[in-house]
């Protein structure tokens, strides 16, 4: 081979590996791992962008059971997540899948169900190589004892929260609520044995970690938000459900798009009344439907305005109520025209507003009460489901 090539070769791996620094794109079982618990995994990838474990989070945050996940890939388009991401995304993917069919991969061994996945899964192989491969071969099916456990040794991870709450300093006026100390080298300073070959290896010690691992990742900010496929539809009837404020009244020419219902519930019920369960949900959807709003009406300013050159007056057709009224005691003018489109924004947004700040405080609270840690109750499910 030319030594040039050889050369570009070395420096093109070098980059690359130097760029990503995470072992993501790489087999799983060329990965030096002593057990499948997600400490340990993220620890073993070299994660430290965090690409991994943001990934992982995703996964055990937006799906309580692995047919809802699966119904997801089936449609997604991979091309949606950063390229860079993408191959943390498959790797989180296929460890979801792990810990959420440990128990079944068992089973379906035990009773002789021989490539039992590769045909119920065959139209994401390409998504689930990983997982396929450990349900597969029975010489790594040990580490899934690191990840099974009696239902009740699984309970005591649910709630356990002791540690992350020692690391963070509650919110006051003086300051924002903060990390007194890296919450993740705290975890790491909890000694255990981790190897499933050692008898004294304990499951149910994982699960607190990985269950307190979820909760610190909960706290990070994750650019995927709430979802990045579908806007979601119960916080835009919301919006749109207030049509009066004070004395005035919302337009009806720019109602928020209404796409199919997620399958997943998206409410906490508190005080007897329905709110949102975590900010992510709340935040991603309320801004989405701003931007609709206001491009909406920068649509309706354009097509009047073609309009009004096309008659060559700047009349505007079809005023109702008091910008009905308004009109008539305005010239018809260029700086009137655009003042009656204005007032559409600024009505708008004095609806929007209104709206956030209602539906925010109830979200914080639901969110503060019952679903700050999400991912990790999801978690804990899965192993006392399948316990």
């Amino acid at each position: 081979m030319n030594p040039k090539h050889i050369i570009y070769l070395f420096i093109s791996f070098f980059f690359c590996h130097v760029a990503y620094g995470d072992k993501c794109a790489d087999p799983l079982t060329s990965i030096d791992f002593q057990n499948f618990s997600l400490f340990h995994l993220i620890k073993a990838h070299d994660d430290k962008e965090e690409k991994l474990s943001t990934w992982i989070h995703f996964f055990f945050n937006q799906f309580r059971n692995v047919e809802s996940a699966v119904k997801y890939i089936k449609n997604l388009n991979i091309n949606l997540i950063n390229k860079e991401d993408q191959s943390c995304f498959i790797r989180g993917f296929n460890i979801y899948m792990i810990h959420m069919l440990a128990s079944q991969v068992i089973t379906v061994t035990n009773n002789g169900g021989k490539n039992f996945y590769d045909a119920k899964y065959s139209s994401i192989k390409h998504y689930c190589i990983d997982f396929l491969e450990v349900a597969n071969t029975l010489s790594l099916h040990k580490y899934l004892n690191s990840i099974m456990m009696k239902r009740d040794d699984a309970r005591k991870a649910e709630g356990n929260l002791g540690i992350l709450k020692s690391v963070i300093r509650k919110v006051s006026m003086e300051h924002p609520a903060m990390f007194t100390a890296d919450p993740m080298k705290t975890l790491s300073a909890i000694k255990m044995v981790e190897s499933v070959d050692d008898p004294s290896m304990d499951p149910s010690k994982f699960a607190i970690r990985d269950y307190q691992l979820l909760a610190i990742l909960s706290l990070k900010s994750h650019y995927y938000n709430a979802n990045i496929i579908d806007p979601i539809t119960n916080i835009r009837q919301d919006i749109d459900s207030r049509v009066r404020l004070w004395f005035r009244k919302r337009s009806k020419l720019f109602r928020l798009y209404k796409p199919p219902p997620m399958e997943e519930p998206l409410h906490c019920y508190l005080n007897g009344k329905q709110y949102y369960r975590t900010p992510d949900y709340f935040v991603q959807a309320f801004f989405s439907a701003i931007k609709e709003k206001m491009t909406k009406i920068y649509i309706h300013f354009l097509n009047n305005f073609n309009s009004a050159v096309e008659k060559k007056s700047y009349k505007i057709e079809a005023l109702k109520g008091i910008r009905y009224l308004k009109s008539l005691f305005l010239r018809k003018t260029f700086p009137n025209f655009v003042r009656l489109h204005v007032d559409y924004i600024e009505t708008e947004l004095n609806f929007l507003k209104e709206s956030f700040l209602d539906m925010y405080d109830n979200t914080i609270n639901c969110y503060a009460s019952k679903y700050s840690n999400v991912a990790g109750d999801h978690y804990v499910d899965s192993k006392i489901m399948t316990a």
